[in-house]
């Protein structure tokens, strides 16, 4: 199986339970045109932090052969997902790692070099670790986090506070899922499919709408 469209379209993705939007290349496409800009920025290193079963991981690898992905995962089951994932679409430059505490943002970033990209999932622990009073190697690195307001009050007016005198921040916010959204590969299935039904296969599960921060250091523009 691999993804219909989008920035990973082609990849292969046979991961166990996996959300249908990702293989449909709908997959939290409000990032679309920030995931565009990162391709055109050329990252000296990837990290990714919450790499899950790989998704950005993965194909972040793909796009940057040249350069090595950091994956962060805690949970050993994604893990095994993530390097499954890697063997399926031939990617060498993965190195895959548990979880990451606030002690391994300096070393990563230097490790990544001067132009390091953080993509960042976790669930609320962006609290903990985006904090540049502590990694001040945080000041000159790209950033594109998720943020969870569900589960840390004014995370996001934090982490803007945080990042505001160094970076240039962009506020993403997620949306509903329309019918234009759905793959033209698969337009077809409009004659035979009901409207809700389209939309469903689109459903991402989230239990609240979703915001992300893009943050590019300043004069890295």
């Amino acid at each position: 199986m691999k993804i219909m469209q989008g920035t990973f379209a082609g990849m292969d993705f046979k991961v166990p339970d996996f959300n249908t939007a990702m293989l449909l290349g709908t997959w939290e496409l409000e990032l679309r045109e920030t995931l565009q800009e990162i391709l055109s920025i050329n990252p000296s290193g990837v990290i990714c932090i919450g790499a899950a079963e790989g998704y950005y991981a993965i194909g972040m690898a793909i796009k940057f052969p040249h350069i090595n992905v950091l994956a962060y995962e805690d949970q050993s089951k994604y893990r095994h997902f993530l390097s499954n994932l890697a063997k399926d679409n031939e990617v060498k430059n993965l190195v895959s790692r548990g979880k990451c505490m606030p002690s391994d943002i300096q070393t990563s970033i230097r490790e990544s070099g001067e132009r390091a990209l953080i993509i960042c999932d976790v669930e609320g622990f962006e609290e903990k670790l985006l904090d540049p009073s502590k990694s001040h190697e945080l000041e000159k690195a790209f950033i594109l986090v998720e943020v969870h307001e569900m589960y840390v009050h004014a995370c996001e007016e934090m982490l803007v506070g945080r990042f505001q005198d160094t970076h240039r921040i962009k506020t993403i916010c997620g949306r509903d899922r329309l019918i234009s959204d759905f793959p033209r590969k698969l337009s077809f299935l409009k004659l035979l499919s009901t409207k809700t039904a389209l939309l469903n296969l689109m459903n991402e599960g989230r239990p609240f709408p979703m915001n992300w921060l893009w943050m590019v250091p300043k004069g890295l523009e």
